[in-house]
């Protein structure tokens, strides 16, 4: 295949304790789906679900012995990404971060 370098089709940097995006590109807004469960949702669609996505949330956070998170990928869809941020020490435990990275490439 013929390399072709492209650019982000969306990205967005928030804040998942209160969800206030503080930089974003192609992002109308995060929803709140519950403790560690935020919904991106697409300013313009994708063409289809095809996507590659990549998840990074902060280390630490400022909650006390909060720990280390680990980001999943539970549905990428057209319109939205839906994330999850687990404990690194049990994958039913999940956190809210203070920082929550999300890029997007189509």
């Amino acid at each position: 295949p013929e390399y072709a370098p492209v650019a982000a089709k969306a990205w967005v940097n928030f804040n998942g304790d209160d969800f206030n995006m503080k930089r974003q590109y192609n992002v109308s807004s995060v929803t709140d789906n519950g403790t560690g469960d935020y919904t991106v949702n697409w300013d313009n669609d994708f063409s289809n679900n095809e996507y590659a996505m990549v998840v990074s949330v902060s280390s630490s956070n400022h909650i006390a012995g909060d720990g280390h998170g680990v980001a999943y990928i539970m549905n990428q869809g057209t319109a939205l990404a839906r994330i999850r941020v687990n404990s690194e020490d049990s994958a039913t435990a999940v956190m809210d971060k203070d920082i929550v990275g999300v890029v997007a490439f189509h």
